[in-house]
């Protein structure tokens, strides 16, 4: 208690300035983050209407897995148009994937070590080229094999009618779950980095990862076939067995080094 009778841990005295304090130190990060946000957004909106633009285009390029034989309607009255929209969307978060981590890049780095921002700048890139990579693994491979083998099972006797808007929902719900589990080798060797992983550890839970796969491919593979998650899983198992023989040549970041360095900047913020 002051002399007048009040708290200093209340509205007055050191509490006001100590959270005075705080919000100048986070006020600027805030302010940041806003920016950033908006311009993901603003360059969101850019590429949707683009992408609208030619919707029909991007359509047509769709269609491929289901080859010339298979035709799509649809049995609701805003099914066409909000396939165009879901069309336009998909899209522009791809075209807007590399400004977005551009930007969250920009606003983490400050406040990581350089050890720890050396890792990022390596894993970031690679994680963008491996999902693009497994997009179109899954979009040119995955996709039409299992449309082939699904719609002929049982063909003679039901002739396929496919609904317009569930064609897309199950092309993008694959495509996106080839693009995540094909950064399977970048997530791996980042954790090799931080020491996390050994080449030894990998080997040694060998059957656990394989059927953590396997349940990730059921689970992210909007089909439930067995055929279509084993078409996905196949390659994903592959790129494990890869990525553990790159683990033995990464170098683990030195944990005194990471020690030092964040004592140094501890410090120096102090200061």
């Amino acid at each position: 208690m002051t002399e007048n009778g009040h708290s200093d841990s209340g509205f007055g005295g050191g509490g006001a300035a100590e959270r005075i304090g705080c919000w100048a130190e986070v006020y600027p990060h805030l302010v940041e983050l806003r920016y950033r946000i908006f311009a993901i957004i603003g360059f969101l909106v850019l590429a949707f209407v683009l992408s609208f633009v030619f919707v029909k285009r991007i359509f047509d390029f769709l269609l491929y897995p289901l080859g010339e034989e298979i035709s799509l309607h649809y049995f609701a009255v805003p099914e066409a148009f909000l396939t165009d929209i879901k069309i336009a969307l998909f899209a522009s978060l791809i075209l807007t994937a590399p400004f977005a981590l551009f930007h969250l890049w920009r606003f983490i780095s400050p406040g990581l070590l350089e050890n720890e921002r050396r890792v990022v700048r390596g894993v970031i890139p690679w994680l963008f080229v491996l999902f693009i990579l497994g997009a179109v693994f899954t979009f040119f491979v995955v996709a039409p094999a299992g449309v082939h083998i699904l719609l002929g099972w049982g063909r003679e006797r039901f002739p396929p009618v496919l609904s317009v808007g569930r064609y897309f929902s199950f092309l993008f719900g694959l495509v996106v779950a080839g693009g995540v589990l094909f950064e399977l080798p970048v997530v791996l060797l980042g954790l090799a980095k931080l020491g996390w992983v050994t080449r030894a550890s990998l080997l040694k839970h060998f059957k656990t990862a394989i059927v953590v796969i396997l349940i990730l491919s059921a689970v992210l593979t909007p089909s439930p076939d067995a055929f279509t998650m084993l078409l996905l899983a196949g390659p994903i198992i592959l790129l494990y067995l890869v990525s553990v023989q790159l683990v033995a040549f990464v170098k683990p970041i030195d944990k005194q080094d990471i020690a030092d360095e964040s004592a140094k900047k501890r410090a120096e913020s102090g200061t």
